[in-house]
């Protein structure tokens, strides 16, 4: 295959670049391993720059289309207090806000106007798995690709650009390293459940316990709780409750809305007290496992509709460190057991669940 410019990676920047090459007529290719755009991502922001850009382009009425969550303001919330330390409302042009959007609406937007020139390809479940390369000059002629059905194969270009994001393939073939600045902070990501009559936009909150941003995104929260740089193995060593007691102590809104797996009433009892106290919801639970909520608990349900998009975002071998019920919640997700048998089936104390190419193990 042969083009003039293959772009390697289709988020923001890859499908952007795309777009204003096939604007001017110029043949582009753009290659995204992943089928689609259905993943959780950390940079779901659109500033007002990039809005106005988006209106120049003829963008404007879609974008807006879109909804999302308009951020007028971030404050800042310390021990004495609570204050103001950014007003967007006072930028100039038509966009006096912070847009927070699901990135993959905002792609999937620049992807379908991308496509409306000819000189526009986007190439989807095609992994870049490395770089062509002259064999007398050494100057990069393009990438060789991989899809499941077809295998590998290449892809000529006159200019290729690397938009693969933190974990690149082209920086790595070509040997690149990137200067690394050593930010002296790590990030715990999650979201919590917002309610009615919640504060609006941003929040950064201060205290004993460390520093946490809160951020408004409708329905729920995404929250970014800051440990110190290489503590993450100490937050684990020190269990999931002094990790919500932190999180509770400088968010107390959110103190409730901070739960594992939780049987509600029931927790701490013994299945044997269960059916001795409340016979009926025992019943009620043993007829369906998957489904059933426990007073005041969670439903196995629920959790795997809490744990779904967190795996959709994985790309690369991961380590979940969680209980019984999110290794259920798993084999469920990835096709291994019914709703019926993941309530049921064993989970062995002292072993490590696998999953590998389509298949699960105990090791």
């Amino acid at each position: 295959m042969e083009t003039k410019v293959c772009v390697v990676g289709a988020g923001p920047a890859g499908l952007m670049l795309g777009l204003l090459l096939a604007r001017q007529g110029i043949e582009v290719m753009v290659m995204e391993k992943h089928a689609d755009f259905l993943r959780d991502f950390r940079g779901d922001t659109v500033h007002s720059s990039t809005l106005t850009l988006l209106d120049r382009l003829g963008l404007g009425e879609r974008m807006a289309a879109l909804g999302g969550q308009r951020a007028k303001q971030l404050r800042m919330t310390f021990d004495d207090g609570t204050f103001t330390i950014a007003d967007f409302t006072r930028l100039p042009g038509a966009h006096p806000y912070l847009l927070f959007v699901p990135q993959w609406d905002f792609l999937d937007l620049l992807a379908s106007e991308a496509m409306k020139y000819p000189s526009f390809k986007l190439y989807r479940s095609t992994e870049t798995i490395g770089v062509l390369r002259d064999a007398v000059t050494g100057a990069v002629t393009g990438v060789r690709a991989r899809r499941r059905v077809e295998g590998d194969f290449d892809i000529n270009a006159q200019l290729t650009v690397a938009c693969d994001g933190r974990f690149s393939t082209v920086r790595e073939s070509l040997g690149l390293r990137p200067k690394e600045f050593g930010a002296p902070m790590d990030v715990l990501w999650f979201r919590v459940a917002r309610e009615p009559g919640d504060a609006e936009g941003l929040d950064l909150r201060f205290g004993a316990g460390g520093l946490m941003i809160v951020i408004n995104r409708g329905e729920y929260y995404q929250c970014a709780f800051v440990i110190t740089k290489g503590g993450y193995d100490a937050v684990v060593a020190q269990g999931f409750d002094r990790l919500r007691d932190r999180i509770a102590a400088m968010t107390p809104y959110l103190a409730d809305r901070l739960k594992e797996l939780s049987f509600g009433a029931w927790e701490g009892l013994t299945w044997k007290e269960v059916r001795a106290r409340e016979p009926q919801g025992a019943a009620g639970r043993q007829r369906d496992k998957w489904h059933y909520l426990p007073p005041g608990g969670e439903s196995y349900a629920m959790l795997a509709e809490r744990v779904a998009p967190a795996i959709a975002e994985l790309e690369r071998d991961t380590v979940v460190v969680s209980h019984g019920g999110v290794a259920r919640a798993l084999l469920a997700l990835l096709g291994h057991a019914s709703h019926g048998e993941a309530p049921i089936v064993d989970i062995w104390q002292g072993k490590i669940l696998v999953f590998s190419d389509g298949q699960f193990s105990w090791v």
